[in-house]
């Protein structure tokens, strides 16, 4: 299974490390930034009766 980049050449064989390293990265972003919009989007004014 070849994995094509954005220009359309394959990624050279060999390299799983580094798209394991990739992949955590881009992951771990993710998560921050949903980490970081839940805790300024969350409401904190709670109505009271």
């Amino acid at each position: 299974m070849n994995i094509l980049v954005l220009n359309g050449s394959p990624r050279p064989k060999g390299n799983t490390r580094q798209s394991i390293a990739d992949l955590i990265a881009v992951l771990s972003f993710g998560i921050g930034c949903f980490c970081a919009g839940y805790t300024f989007g969350k409401d904190n004014h709670k109505t009271q009766k």
